[in-house]
């Protein structure tokens, strides 16, 4: 049987079609406008036409979605949106933030649907009072797909709206934001079926009728099943947007004006061959956008210094997570690697050895829309369990080892920068 992961991102929707064994088929992408979540669908509905048509209509059996928590969809009574998804840092929630944080006691983070909520309540009161629906990003997708309004628990944790405890909506939360409990989706468990394709939906795209709908998850607990890190033993890691994607954007597009990133890492390649690893003078702090982003620069600190400080900086940001989250836990034998970062030696290098630990690329470089395939198979009783799956199909391409010199000499630019 054959089974479709699609990843929707913020400019582009990625799908995937892999066998039961998880050998991957054909891989799309469609670009679309951010904020439009009719656009997201009708470049869904381009990429699964072009997608299927590599494997037989009848043994195509499920399909699966994951997505960023950070959108919000709404819709009125007649399921019409009322409004462009709602993305973070489109709005200023810091408002609505604080009175969380400070008036009502809740922890609270600008990409959750709480504060969002707030802030259109109280700066689109018109859109509020006519809201139906609300869903995540990739909900509305397999809302479209299904006509089922659902979420998965993961998603839902991510909203700020959910009780743990109870593995339902918060009802004092729904109290606080003035939300009804109907305007929000159905739960659902990551590898648990939704409902068959609509026979419409299925006629339009040729999907077989019996083709299920999967509640698929977040981006990032699909990235770990994807890259095979679930259980003990290994991380994944997961390019943030503040520290990696933003970094990579403000570089390539303001200061160097290309869209060339693999040429730009690669012209890299020669810190490897000349011994310069471990010695910048250079750090970069990501996701400081002032004039101390950048620490010891100096008339004669080059291009190359630069775009090395970026990397050694993001590594050095990702320790300083993987420290914060160690504690008291054994420390994994590996981390794996998958999408741009793991494109790149250099910048793998740079990760085993700021690290100290073995970096495995994966095999599948599609990590996101990888593990949401996976999940329509488990869903399919292909495998007993995610984490069954996902040992089982995801490999390993090839590791770099930490070098004991270069760990060193890490360490005491880890020093210098937790000083800074």
């Amino acid at each position: 049987m054959y089974y479709i992961g699609v990843d929707l991102g913020t400019s582009a929707v990625k799908l995937l079609l892999m066998d039961g064994d998880g050998k991957v088929k054909k891989t799309v992408s469609k670009r679309y406008a951010e904020s439009n979540p009719n656009e997201w669908w009708k470049s869904t509905v381009v990429g699964l036409k072009e997608i299927i048509k590599v494997a037989e209509k009848d043994k195509i059996a499920g399909i699966s979605f994951c997505g960023s928590n950070s959108g919000l969809v709404i819709l009125d009574e007649n399921d019409e949106l009322i409004r462009p998804d709602i993305v973070w840092k489109d709005v200023d929630t810091s408002k609505e933030i604080n009175y969380l944080k400070n008036v009502v006691g809740k922890e609270a983070f600008a990409k959750a649907v709480a504060p969002k909520m707030l802030w259109l309540a109280d700066n689109e009161y018109e859109s509020f009072r006519r809201i139906n629906k609300i869903m995540l990003p990739k909900d509305y997708l397999v809302y479209k797909l299904t006509g089922i309004y659902s979420t998965d628990y993961a998603s839902a944790a991510a909203t700020l709206l959910y009780d743990a405890k109870t593995k339902g909506w918060s009802k004092e939360m729904l109290a606080i934001c003035e939300l009804k409990e109907e305007w929000l989706p159905d739960l659902y468990e990551s590898s648990q079926k939704i409902d068959r394709v609509l026979p419409s939906m299925a006629e339009e795209l040729g999907l077989p009728e019996e083709c299920f709908v999967v509640a698929g998850t977040a981006e990032n607990v699909a990235t770990v099943i994807g890259s095979g890190a679930i259980g003990a033993g290994r991380y994944s890691l997961i390019e943030s947007r503040l520290s990696t994607e933003c970094s990579h954007k403000w570089w390539m597009e303001n200061i160097v004006d290309t869209d060339d990133f693999d040429g730009e890492l690669a012209s890299l390649n020669i810190l490897l061959d000349e011994g310069k690893l471990g010695e910048n003078k250079v750090y970069y702090l990501p996701g400081i956008m002032s004039e101390t982003a950048f620490v010891g620069m100096n008339m004669d600190t080059s291009r190359a210094d630069i775009l090395q400080a970026i990397l050694e900086g993001i590594a050095y940001a990702l320790r300083n997570t993987v420290e914060v989250g160690e504690q008291d836990k054994d420390k994994p034998e590996s981390i794996a690697l998958s999408g741009e970062v793991a494109k790149s030696f250099v910048w793998k290098t740079i990760i085993a050895n700021v690290l100290n630990i073995r970096v495995d690329t994966v095999a599948v470089e599609e990590g996101p829309v990888y593990g949401t395939a996976i999940l329509a198979a488990v869903a399919n009783g292909e495998y007993e369990s995610v984490e069954a799956a996902s040992k089982k199909m995801v490999t390993v391409k090839d590791s770099v080892e930490p070098d004991e010199q270069l760990v060193e000499q890490y360490q005491k630019g880890y020093e210098v920068l937790q000083s800074t």
